[in-house]
Order: structure tokens, then C-alpha cells, then sequence
């Protein structure tokens, strides 16, 4: 690298062509890998980029390009595994395809999404996945209207016009409580985030609800934690103390949609005495590897959603390059995970 004045300067075409003594033009073509360059060229221009610690110039190269070969994914927390996989699994089939993907976190904040789905957009992705999570819909309807292919991470339930791919967040919430209360349960604890309250919260809310038709002298207490992301064990601690307390209406069974908060939950009791499952019986969401290492191990909601990750690609890629591509949804099934809490 050079400087100048203080400053860094990047090696650029002109400085790789003189070292092979090549044109800039040969560069390029070796850069974007076209056939039309002779195999000693090649080699010269190859050993000159390594030599100077070249990297091409790929916003400008998109300029001239009808793809970009990015995909731009924007997900609303990643320190949660659920969405982690979901970055795995999608990167893994655009990888191979030969993409690259461009990653953002909203922390489920609406206008920090939106900010950074325009942000995302103006490096021209060929695609763009997106956890709709939020009632809001800025950020779908800036995503519509840009014209770029998009994968919803969500509901299939919830519907959409183009591809969606996601579990059924309302037969969760029915699975999970029909469960509880089958095994003797009285009162649930749907224990949600009020920072803000998701979509899919609100749909296994509405699945868990669903059942108490089915056991008249049930209930279930709503109960609020003040964040959505990061949320760590403390606020599923915080919900154990207000239970115990007498600050809330006292449950039998608390139904969590992370598994952090949920561990949080089960450590808790462990401080205080509480027997889990036997007073309060405890349910995570997300299958991280904790829920399978704490003692007593955490009874959570299994996705997988590397496959997950990986549908969402593979129907990105099918849009991107079928002229008579038609809407679809693939819904990701569930299973619960039966442990120590429960």
C-alpha cells in the first residue's frame, strides 16, 4: 500500500497492470474472470494482485453490471441462535451459487430496520431476505417497491405475494399449552417482550389462547419482559421474583419464546428453592445447546432453521432466475422437545 499525506492508498488496476506489464483492460478481464486472456497474462496479472494485496473495486463494478451477486439479509437479533442458523443455512446455498451475503440487525427497532434496509439497498443486492417480524410495515413496502426479489422469514400463515418461508407460530403456541395444561397445568405464563410486541408473539398468543376452549377452568397471565433483544438470563430471572413476590398473578407453567430468558427462568428457581418441574413447570423456545446442557435441562420448541435459512435461498434463487416464477410459501414444521422442566 502507499500513502500519501498520512493516508493509505489501496493499490488500484493501473498499479496491478504496470507490475505484469498488462493493460488495465487485461486486469479487468482476468478480475472478472473471462475467458479471453492467454494463460501467461493470467499468471502475470494473478501474481501482480497477490504481490500488491490488490482487491478489486465491487460497488464500482456494479455499476457496469446488471448483477451485483449480493444478497442482503436483515434480521432482527443475531445473538439469538434461531437466527443465527437462519444466516447459516442461507448462506450456505447462496455461497454456492456464487453470492455473497450482506448482513444487518435491527434489534427490533422499526426505524433502525428501515434505515438499514435502504442502506442495504443501495449496494444494489440481486436479492433481499427479511425477517417480517415487526408490525410495521415500512420495510416490506420500501422492499415492494424497490423491485428487488424478497424472501420473507416469517408466518406463512400470515400471507404474502411473493415467497415467504416460516413455522406456524400459532400452532406453537396451541402445542405448548394443550401440552402444559394436558399434564395438569392450571395457570400459563406466556411470557413475552413488550419492546415490541412481534407478530409472531402475538400469533402464539392467539395459538395458545386457542386451546382454553378445550379447558374452561384454565387461564393464561400475559407477562411482560421491558426488551426484545439482547434479552439475557437476568429477565427471565426477574419474571421468576415477580412470581414469587406476589407482583403477578401466580402460575404453574411459564411459556417463554427464547431460550435465554427461559435458562435465566430455571437458575432462578434453583436460587430460591422453587422445584421444577414439580412447583412450576418451565418451557423455552429455540432448542439452543444450553437448553440441553442446564440442569434440570429446559424443555424448549425445536426449529430447525438452517433448513430454514436454507429453503429461503433456494426459493431466492429460483425468483431471481425464472422468468415465470409464481408466488409460494414453504412452512418449516416444529417439534417440542420434552426435558427436565416439564
Amino acid at each position: 500500500m502507499r500513502r500519501n499525506s498520512g493516508q493509505i492508498l489501496r493499490p488500484t488496476i493501473k498499479d496491478v497492470a504496470k507490475q505484469a506489464g498488462v493493460s488495465a483492460m487485461t486486469v479487468s478481464r482476468v478480475v472478472n474472470q473471462h475467458d479471453n486472456v492467454s494463460e501467461a497474462a493470467r499468471r502475470a496479472v494473478n501474481d501482480a494482485i497477490a504481490k500488491l494485496g490488490y482487491l478489486p473495486n465491487k460497488a464500482a463494478a456494479n455499476l457496469q453490471s446488471v448483477s451485483s451477486h449480493t444478497v442482503a439479509l436483515l434480521l432482527p437479533d443475531l445473538s439469538h441462535s434461531l437466527f443465527h442458523d437462519m444466516y447459516r443455512g442461507l448462506n450456505s446455498v447462496m455461497e454456492e451459487a456464487g453470492y455473497l451475503v450482506l448482513i444487518g440487525e435491527s434489534h427490533y427497532d422499526i426505524a433502525r430496520e428501515a434505515a438499514m434496509a435502504k442502506s442495504m439497498l443501495a449496494w444494489r443486492p440481486d436479492g433481499f431476505v427479511f425477517s417480517n417480524m415487526l408490525r410495521d410495515s415500512t420495510t416490506l413496502r420500501l422492499l415492494k417497491e424497490s423491485g428487488v426479489p424478497v424472501c420473507l422469514l416469517s408466518d406463512p400463515e400470515l400471507g404474502s405475494d411473493k415467497m415467504v418461508v416460516g413455522y406456524s407460530s400459532y400452532r406453537i403456541g396451541a402445542a405448548v399449552a394443550r401440552f402444559l395444561f394436558r399434564m395438569g397445568r392450571k395457570r400459563l405464563g406466556f411470557v413475552r417482550s413488550t419492546q415490541p410486541y412481534t407478530r409472531n408473539t402475538e400469533r402464539m398468543l392467539d395459538g395458545a389462547r386457542s386451546v382454553l376452549a378445550e379447558f374452561p377452568t384454565h387461564a393464561i397471565e400475559m407477562i411482560g419482559m421491558p426488551k426484545t433483544s439482547p434479552l439475557t438470563f437476568e429477565d427471565g430471572a426477574a419474571v421468576v421474583r415477580s412470581l414469587h413476590d406476589g407482583t403477578r398473578t401466580a402460575c404453574d407453567a411459564l411459556m417463554f419464546a427464547n431460550d435465554v430468558p427461559a435458562t435465566g427462568a430455571v437458575l432462578e428457581c434453583l436460587r430460591r428453592g422453587i422445584r421444577v418441574p414439580d412447583e412450576l413447570a418451565i418451557v423455552g423456545f429455540g432448542d439452543s445447546e444450553l437448553a440441553a446442557q442446564i440442569s434440570p435441562a429446559l424443555t424448549t420448541v425445536h426449529i430447525d432453521s438452517q433448513s430454514m435459512g436454507r429453503a429461503a435461498g433456494r426459493l431466492l434463487l429460483a425468483h431471481m432466475h425464472q422468468d415465470d416464477w409464481k408466488p409460494r410459501a414453504e412452512e418449516i414444521e416444529f417439534r417440542l422437545v420434552l426435558r427436565d422442566t416439564t
